[in-house]
């Protein structure tokens, strides 16, 4: 039992559940809740939780409650395990959940089908030109194709046409017909009625959306119309980013084809290899754009109305010569919004689309889409002024489903959905980050004094005329906490960058960048692509392993400050005369060529200056691969005019 359990929790759940996969789950999974093994208990649980979710009618789980539910609750009260009591509660609130919601079909008897095709022929009792046992076959049947929630017209007459169609019979097709039409309205429940416009319908669809073995969405409906601007909200984690990805990739089910209906997804992150190239082509290649015969005339018209500079001449923010990588965030969605315009899309979709972005881009962004009356937009925003001022419905994901509303943020939470708000507080996350405390900075005494610097600064980017930046001087201490502000580029982030040593000054600048020798400093890029674009394979674990490997964070040394020059590689493969000791403790001078710096460091013994740990490169028996041999106030090594190999 516990083996089979395990491997039925493996097992990806994904479709739609119906209680014939109930019935045959729901032994094994009382068997194994009364099994004595946690391990069994927590596994059926959560399988238990992840079925439960995929239920869509609350008819098919209902057998199954009184069997499961007890088990749960004992479960959650007796088990010892704390984990394991809190996976039997999410269970048990799961099956309580769907086994009350609203049911999508109604049930209707035998009798009641029996008396419905009775009274198609108006003589009661008697089924004109049928049997008794004739029309009962019938009923059953017809109840059959109900119970599997089938009013398809075809598969009706396919069904029940046989047991009709005999001599004596000749009205098979129409009480056919007839029993659908009766029964249908018996069992559908009515939807709610759609407000009454002239607006397009662009697509009405029904389907189920899963990211790995999280199901998102499980057989909701998406209706959207021409110039509706629809605000996409639900808590952290709950599938936004991925249906709007589904919808632009063409993976929802229904979904019209890009051929019917041209779709954009909005996104200011740009790939590494795209950093580089100039906006004006960057917009003319663009995939989406290839075979519309967008010329690059009518790119530099939209980019230029938008307000791209023709060139760096004014050092404007932007232009249609600066490269992609250089934009400020709230140029990029600009950009990224000229490219939606040629494209002439019917519905755009934007992922948090004024991140980053001063007040003036915001009310451009705001401006620009209220002012698309034949164009639909979904939003995703953490942004309660923008909802409201831009969106005319609300779509939010809640139970695996997708609800809509008509009117605004403020006005669907006023209305129908109070928790609504929730989702754009701080206590919407479902879970918390904690930092280590990094202790004091050794050499360090006053959290006043500084530990990075940079005095008078320049820079100026390559090919722009001017610099970005004159004469900046910055001071940072343990206990500084600065926000830097400004306009959207005027250079916050190149500041950033020069200080942390992302970036070089200008070598005709007078001052200098200084940073503690002891000081560990994170940089957390504005846009993430940043850190990943190289790792974009590889899990956050495996990237989190790469990067801190040897212990040195592995990003810092891809500094353009951390990297040698040429000259200094070429002093640093010379070999150099170093002390060491042999097993017995005497110490010889010998040859060695440095490798790297091992990141570690000890405190010399009566002193207060440091060593640091090197990896060399040539290897003796009699020379240990690493020893601690500098500090800090000694001068660079000193290569060996002999340069051939120790002996």
């Amino acid at each position: 039992m516990p083996e089979t359990i395990h491997n039925l929790a493996g097992c990806v759940f994904v479709q739609e559940v119906f209680g014939s996969s109930l019935a045959l789950m729901a032994p094994l999974l009382k068997r194994g809740l009364d099994e004595p093994v946690t391990a069994t208990k927590r596994n059926c649980a959560r399988i238990i939780e992840n079925m439960a979710k995929l239920v869509d009618d609350p008819y098919e789980v209902a057998a199954f409650v009184p069997v499961l539910l007890p088990a749960l609750e004992r479960a959650k009260e007796e088990v010892s395990d704390p984990e394991c009591r809190n996976v039997c509660g999410k269970a048990h609130e799961q099956l309580t959940r769907t086994s009350t919601k609203p049911p999508v079909w109604k049930r209707i008897e035998l009798a009641k089908v029996l008396a419905t095709l009775e009274g198609l022929t108006r003589l009661p009792g008697k089924i004109k030109g049928l049997s008794d046992t004739v029309a009962s076959h019938t009923a059953a049947l017809a109840l059959s194709m109900l119970d599997l929630k089938n009013l398809k017209a075809e598969d009706w007459v396919a069904t029940l046409k046989p047991i009709l169609a005999h001599p004596g019979f000749d009205d098979a097709d129409k009480v056919i017909a007839s029993l659908l039409e009766t029964c249908a309205k018996e069992v559908q429940v009515e939807e709610e009625k759609e407000e009454a416009d002239d607006a397009e319908q662009l697509c009405d669809c029904q389907f189920s959306l899963a990211y790995g073995n999280k199901v998102l969405l499980n057989q909701t409906k998406l209706k959207l119309k021409r110039g509706y601007r629809y605000g996409l909200c639900g808590r952290n984690d709950s599938g936004k980013t991925s249906l709007m990805r589904a919808i632009a990739n063409q993976q929802v089910e229904g979904f019209p084809p890009a051929t019917e209906l041209r779709t954009m997804y909005v996104e200011t992150d740009v790939q590494g290899e795209l950093a580089e190239v100039p906006v004006l082509d960057f917009v003319v290649n663009h995939e989406g754009l290839k075979g519309l015969g967008v010329t690059p005339e009518m790119a530099r018209e939209k980019l230029l109305s938008v307000g791209f500079a023709v060139d760096d001449s004014t050092m404007a923010p932007a232009s249609l010569t600066k490269e992609v990588g250089r934009l400020s965030g709230g140029w990029r969605m600009k950009l990224a919004l000229v490219r939606a315009m040629l494209l002439k899309a019917d519905i755009l979709l934007l992922d948090e689309p004024t991140n980053h972005l001063d007040p003036g881009n915001v009310k451009w962004v705001i401006d620009y889409l209220t002012s698309l009356t034949h164009v639909t937009s979904i939003i995703v925003s953490h942004d309660i002024k923008v909802l409201d001022q831009v969106c005319t419905h609300v779509l939010q994901i809640d139970q695996l489903k997708l609800n809509m509303f008509k009117g605004n943020l403020t006005e669907v939470a006023t209305k129908y959905v109070p928790d609504l708000m929730s989702y754009f507080e701080l206590k919407a996350t479902k879970f918390t980050m904690r930092f280590p405390q990094p202790g004091p900075l050794e050499g360090i005494s006053s959290r006043g004094k500084h530990i990075m610097k940079m005095t008078n600064i320049d820079f100026t980017y390559p090919t722009a005329p001017k610099p970005q930046l004159t004469g900046v001087t910055v001071r940072v201490s343990l206990s500084t906490r600065a926000a830097c502000i400004g306009a959207n580029g005027a250079g916050k982030s190149t500041m950033i960058k020069l200080l942390t040593g992302e970036l070089e000054p200008d070598k005709s600048s007078t001052g200098e960048v200084w940073k503690h020798p002891n000081a560990r400093v994170a940089y957390v890029a504005q846009h993430a692509f940043h850190h990943i674009e190289n790792h974009l394979e590889k899990t956050p674990n495996e990237y989190v392993r790469w990067r801190y490997e040897h212990g040195s964070d592995k990003e810092g040394l891809e500094k353009v400050t951390s990297k040698l020059t040429e000259e200094e590689e070429l002093v640093l493969s010379k070999p150099v005369l170093i002390d060491v000791a042999d097993d017995k403790g005497v110490t010889k001078t010998m040859k060695a060529v440095f490798k790297r710096f091992t990141e570690g460091r000890r405190k010399i013994p009566k002193s207060k200056d440091q060593e640091y740990e090197i990896e060399w490169l040539s290897v003796t028996p009699t020379l240990r691969p690493r020893t601690f041999t500098l500090t800090p106030d000694l001068p660079p090594l000193t290569p060996h005019p002999d340069p051939s190999p120790s002996p």
